[in-house]
């Protein structure tokens, strides 16, 4: 037997999604010394996601938005 239909979308209900500054990036260090410094909080990474804005990298999108709030 047959399950029901999803409801169709209104497209006047249709939300936005808001661009928000920042792309993801994966850093990855060469060495064990090398590490990204994080220029809003200073946290420290040598692997991981992190977010360019303006040829910079931030460890979170909430430090881009605390420079942003800064400037």
């Amino acid at each position: 037997m047959a399950g029901k239909k999803p409801a169709k979308v209104n497209s006047s209900n249709k939300v936005k999604h808001i661009d928000s500054p920042g792309k993801a990036t994966l850093y990855m260090g060469l060495g064990k010394g090398i590490s990204c410094v994080c220029p809003a909080c200073g946290s420290k990474t040598g692997r991981g996601i992190m977010y360019d804005y303006l040829n910079e990298l931030y460890c979170s999108k909430t430090c881009i938005r605390t420079q942003l709030m800064v400037l």
